[in-house]
């Protein structure tokens, strides 16, 4: 489930400043607002709370957020670089030979692009999907998913542990008209009607090993983002023990994105 967060900065303290320390654990900037008669300052951003530094010097306090609490039309418009028109518009044109363009209501899942993980996995997606059943494991907005059916992938299991983020998913599956080759789901079925042949996994090392847990027979081929730099080692050495192997590491910024085999 996305963990969002209201971050308030202290006094005299910088967006930059308290975005560059919030760097190591945050997963998407979702607006920077502040109140012109105090003076005050927030930043709403999703977060792994596992990864926040010890003391924060930017940051005066934080809250968690209730996701019912945000103007997602507001926040997609303001952070998504494809948004217009009340949605955003994604041209695979941008990742692939592809002249298919896929279509995301704004909402909770995440996944707007706004982040380097999700285009990292969507680079690797793009050559990578063809002829594939693929689980999108926490899913979002459905973005992998709906992108790899799009790239000739033969089905979709979309997996997410956050109702809300099924139905978005849901919402943009059926606005692609791929509502019937993907299943929305908190986890894959007992006996998957199509054996997946590749795992896409967009979340912090930490919720990964969590989540990964939960899949008993995984596919031979993975792509796995949302990986900080400074943990590629750590990261790897744990890869290998899970018998997988290393084909392409791609990076972005502080992040990297694996395609990985068995």
């Amino acid at each position: 489930m996305d963990k969002w967060f209201t971050f308030f900065l202290h006094p005299g303290s910088s967006e930059s400043s308290a975005l560059q320390e919030l760097s190591s654990c945050l997963l998407q900037h979702a607006s920077f607002e502040e109140d012109l008669q105090t003076g005050d300052c927030k930043i709403y951003a999703v977060a792994e709370e596992s990864l926040f530094p010890g003391q924060f010097q930017h940051i005066a306090s934080y809250q968690k957020l209730e996701t019912s609490e945000i103007n997602w039309d507001q926040e997609w418009s303001s952070f998504s670089p494809y948004f217009q028109d009340g949605v955003a518009k994604i041209p695979l044109s941008d990742f692939s030979p592809s002249q298919k363009e896929i279509t995301l209501l704004p909402g909770p899942g995440f996944g707007d692009l706004s982040h380097p993980t999700t285009l990292l996995s969507l680079q690797l997606l793009a050559s990578h999907a063809k002829g594939q059943t693929v689980i999108d494991l926490g899913c979002g907005s459905g973005i992998l998913g709906i992108a790899a059916l799009q790239w000739e992938a033969t089905f979709v299991y979309a997996l997410d542990i956050d109702p809300k983020a099924l139905d978005h998913t849901k919402e943009n599956a059926k606005l692609n008209h791929l509502e019937n080759s993907i299943i929305t789901a908190q986890s894959l079925p007992k006996t998957p009607n199509q054996i997946p042949t590749l795992l896409v996994i967009n979340m912090t090392f930490a919720e990964q090993k969590l989540a990964l847990a939960s899949i008993s027979e995984k596919p031979k081929l993975w792509i796995t983002s949302g990986i900080l730099k400074q943990q590629q080692k750590t990261y790897l050495r744990w890869i290998h023990k899970q018998g997988l192997k290393l084909e392409t590491l791609v990076e972005q910024d502080q992040w990297i994105a694996c395609l990985l085999k068995r």
